[in-house]
C-alpha cells in the first residue's frame, strides 16, 4: 500500500515509476465494458499529461516527448473503445453508430476530455511562457500535438459532427529561425 501511494506521483526515470505503470496495466486487464475502458484510457492520458508537465518543469524534454507520445496512444485507445476510429484527418474519422444507451457515457467521456485537454493546454501554456526562449519551441510542439489529439477525439464524439471545425495553426518560420 505504501509503495502504491509513493509511486502515484512518480514520472519516467523515477525509481518507483515501474510500479505505477505495472499497477495501471493490471487495472486495464480487469474485465470491463468498452466505455469504461475508454474512460480508463482517458484518465491515463490525463495522468501522462501530468507526468509531461512535471518532466518539462525538470527540463527533461526527451522523456517529456516520450510521455507525449503515450498520451496519443491512450487517446487513440479511448477512441477505439468508444466506437471511433481516429485518423490524423478529422474528415476521415469513422464513427460507428452509437446506441442510445451508450450516448450518455460518450457525452461524459467527451466532457472529461474537454476538461483534461483544456487543463493540459492551460498549464503547458503557462509553463512555456516561463521557459527560456530556446526551449519554448519544443514545448509548444508537444502542446500543439496534444491539443490536436484531444480536439480530434472530442469532435469525433460529438453527436452532430456536421458543425465540426477543423484545427489549423499558423506557423511563422521566420520567428523561429536563428538570428
Amino acid at each position: 500500500g505504501g509503495t502504491a501511494v509513493a509511486s502515484s506521483d512518480s514520472v519516467p526515470g523515477d525509481t518507483l515509476y515501474w510500479f505505477k505503470t505495472a499497477k495501471e496495466n493490471i487495472s486495464l486487464r480487469i474485465p470491463q465494458s468498452d466505455m469504461r475502458r475508454a474512460q480508463t484510457h482517458a484518465a491515463l492520458a490525463n495522468e501522462r499529461g501530468q507526468e509531461m508537465r512535471s518532466l518539462l518543469a525538470r527540463g527533461n524534454f526527451v522523456r517529456a516527448e516520450r510521455v507525449a507520445l503515450r498520451i496519443g496512444s491512450h487517446l487513440k485507445k479511448s477512441a477505439n473503445y468508444s466506437g471511433v476510429f481516429v485518423t490524423g484527418n478529422p474528415n476521415d474519422t469513422v464513427v460507428r453508430p452509437m446506441s442510445r444507451e451508450r450516448m450518455p457515457r460518450a457525452m461524459a467521456l467527451q466532457a472529461r476530455l474537454q476538461r483534461d485537454g483544456g487543463a493540459l493546454h492551460a498549464e503547458l501554456a503557462q509553463m512555456i511562457d516561463e521557459m527560456p526562449p530556446a526551449r519554448q519551441h519544443l514545448a509548444q510542439q508537444m502542446m500543439r500535438r496534444s491539443d490536436l489529439r484531444y480536439f480530434i477525439l472530442i469532435n469525433a464524439l460529438r453527436p452532430d459532427r456536421s458543425s465540426q471545425r477543423l484545427p489549423f495553426w499558423r506557423i511563422d518560420l521566420s520567428a523561429s529561425a536563428p538570428r
